[in-house]
């Protein structure tokens, strides 16, 4: 009979092995980022191709239908869990819960050799709905920023992904024996809630980034959906 790990990608089989921690099941979380303003999460100013932008947004490749490439911006799942951890871990401190927040974000190397805390919340890139082009769906929005020192204005170009944008995001919590997953997935919708009551990307504080979501357990998976995949392949 095959182990679990032999076909489930989200977790190394190394740790868990070393670990002895055993498998229950992976909830398969769902949704859409939707923003109400623009979002700026930045990328490499060399990558795009736009006269006179300080600051464009991060953009990735992607095949269309007619197997021709589109560069169209997207939410980096670091982006999305490193601001979910800072704004839950503000609140409630890192040793949250026993180190909850540690074992569904993950933690150091260092700590992991020494406990049990694989890392639970798996966090896809959310990529946008539609087959737009990017002129279709960024900004050019002038920033005029003011040296503290000697009052001067320095003029910036941000480019912006334009609200009514809307981002389909994956994130796979992986639940152990031992694990309370209704604590870990309270965590994650609590997670969701904050950045609505903040922002996503650069510049929230001068209204960039705010978002609305959805969030929906699409599908749960134990050892025996794994096996039977292996059996039928």
């Amino acid at each position: 009979m095959k182990q679990w790990w032999h076909t489930t990608p989200s977790l190394a089989r190394k740790k868990v092995i070393e670990m002895d921690v055993k498998f229950k099941k992976n909830v398969i979380i769902r949704g859409k980022i939707t923003l109400k303003t623009g979002m700026h999460i930045g990328g490499l100013k060399d990558s795009i191709k736009i006269g006179g932008i300080d600051s464009p947004v991060i953009t990735i490749e992607t095949m269309q239908d007619n197997f021709t490439k589109n560069e169209v911006p997207y939410i980096p799942g670091s982006s999305l869990k490193g601001k979910m951890r800072r704004l839950i871990t503000n609140i409630y401190g890192s040793e949250y819960k026993n180190g909850l927040i540690d074992k569904v974000f993950g933690t150091s190397k260092e700590k992991e050799k020494n406990d049990m805390n694989v890392t639970r919340a798996v966090f896809r890139d959310a990529y946008m709905e539609g087959n737009f082009s990017l002129d279709d769906v960024t900004e050019i929005k002038g920033e005029n920023m003011i040296d503290p020192v000697t009052s001067k204005a320095n003029p910036r170009f941000i480019q912006r992904v334009i609200p009514g944008v809307k981002f389909n995001y994956e994130i796979i919590l992986t639940i152990f024996e031992g694990d309370n997953e209704n604590d870990m997935l309270d965590l994650i919708k609590e997670g969701f809630k904050l950045i609505a009551d903040s922002y996503i990307g650069g510049n929230g504080t001068r209204g960039y980034g705010r978002i609305d979501y959805t969030f929906e357990i699409a599908a749960e998976r134990d050892i025996n959906y794994y096996e039977n995949l292996a059996k039928s392949d």
